[in-house]
């Protein structure tokens, strides 16, 4: 199920949004961000599972990619990226 925002993972280069970020994406926010995109409606329980994460991690993973993103939940960081990436 997509999002108000419909976010597509055609559209998602980590490169070209770390560019935009003083405190880099790593390949683990990247994972998170990849899987918030391919399935934005996955609930927290199912995203973790689905790379492999316990919850708690996935809770820290979360709060760092808020910050580095600067943003304060799951749709201002897909909306965030998706403006870096200029596509809304």
């Amino acid at each position: 199920m997509r999002g108000i925002l419909q976010p597509s993972t055609e559209y998602l280069d980590i490169e070209a949004i770390n560019r935009e970020l003083q405190d880099k994406l790593d390949e683990r926010d990247a994972a998170v961000i990849y899987v918030w995109f391919d399935d934005y409606g996955l609930e927290r329980k199912g995203v973790a599972q689905k790379l492999n994460l316990s919850e708690d991690g996935l809770k820290s993973r979360i709060r760092k990619i808020y910050r580095k993103l600067e943003v304060t939940s799951r749709e201002g960081a897909v909306r965030r990226v998706m403006e870096i990436l200029n596509v809304i």
